[in-house]
């Protein structure tokens, strides 16, 4: 799992904090200021706004069981599928300016893939609406057998709902003889990335928790001596979002058995904002979490191997059946910190 990034800025602060001293050559001072910041918008949430998957096509949906040398002459068929791309079980339904959608269709099937089939992005699973398509990519040159064709395109201006439909239509070959279909099928490597919401509806009732253990490395850091660094590291988070999330990550002891430290303290909780009907934020909610730091505890979060990191999202509090997200939302984290620092200046040297 990637490590948000304001966990990674936090971390830095502390290893400014860790400057070690020299009598003689070190600086100190008081410092007030803005370390970093970040906004985050429905995009950034991958967990909602990318779906990969791979897409199995057996021979038998082309009409020819496996197993059984054959001669296949030419022939083009209606459809098949369709094969289901579920999104995010938490998505009713995206209005999307841009859609991107990553396609690799290996034809793994022992005859041409003919030049004029169709592979059919869906809405529904009625292949007769024409008001349904998302996209549809047409074979201009055949497809070899064993062979591979890719493409990445952008879509603007549709909808989706909580499932895309895939159809293999006008399938057709100019087939060939004494060939064996194996029970290997062809496959669709396939990923979806909404790139630019009009709006988003989720489902309320909905939550997630990731907890994922993470690799932690100071092995370059020295370790401090100096007690005069200290202070404190503020964080700032505006949510104008109608979902509620936590963070926290815990730090390991040399065994990776028991927890010795956590991050926050305690963990930074935020509550869903209230939107308009469009999905807008209308009251912004923000919290605020300080974490105190010293030399020995920085010292001893720098001795950790491994760390347990904790996310989780939910729109449990929301009390209508879906929540509207728009361009218009966002989730803005700030650091700041009020730290008196020593700081060795031959580190610059």
């Amino acid at each position: 799992m990637r490590i948000p990034i304001f966990l990674f800025l936090f971390i830095g602060v502390l290893m400014l904090a860790s400057c070690s001293k020299d009598n003689s050559t070190t600086w100190k001072s008081d410092w007030i200021l803005p370390l970093a910041k970040t906004k985050v918008s429905f995009e950034s949430l991958k967990v909602f706004s990318e779906v990969k998957t791979t897409i199995s096509i057996p021979s038998i949906d082309i009409g020819y069981a496996s197993g059984l040398s054959v001669n296949v002459p030419a022939f083009t068929q209606k459809s098949s599928g369709p094969y289901k791309i579920p999104l995010s079980s938490w998505i009713k339904g995206i209005n999307f300016d841009s859609l991107e959608i990553i396609f690799r269709f290996n034809n793994l099937f022992p005859i041409v893939t003919g030049a004029g089939t169709k592979f059919s992005f869906r809405k529904t699973s009625n292949m007769s609406d024409p008001n349904n398509i998302i996209y549809q990519y047409h074979a201009t040159q055949n497809i070899p057998a064993y062979e591979t064709i890719e493409f990445d395109i952008k879509v603007a201006n549709n909808n989706i709902n909580d499932t895309v439909y895939l159809f293999l239509e006008s399938f057709n070959s100019p087939g060939s003889n004494n060939v064996t279909f194996s029970s290997t099928p062809s496959t669709i490597d396939l990923e979806l990335k909404i790139l630019d919401i009009d709006y988003v509806d989720l489902y309320s009732s909905k939550s997630i928790e990731e907890l994922d253990t993470v690799a932690l490395d100071f092995a370059d850091e020295e370790s401090p001596f100096d007690t005069s660094n200290y202070g404190k590291v503020m964080f700032y988070v505006d949510n104008g979002m109608p979902i509620n999330f936590a963070i926290q990550l815990y730090f390991l002891d040399n065994n990776n058995s028991a927890i010795i430290d956590s991050l926050l303290a305690p963990t930074l909780d935020v509550v869903a904002c209230s939107t308009d009907a469009a999905g807008a934020p209308i009251n912004v909610i923000t919290k605020k979490s300080e974490v105190s730091i010293s030399a020995a505890r920085i010292d001893k979060i720098k001795r950790c191997k491994k760390g347990i990191l904790l996310f989780k999202l939910n729109t449990i509090s929301n009390t209508s059946p879906v929540s509207r997200i728009n361009d218009l939302s966002f989730l803005k984290m700030q650091i700041a910190g009020d730290l008196h620092l020593s700081i060795n200046q031959n580190s610059f040297n």
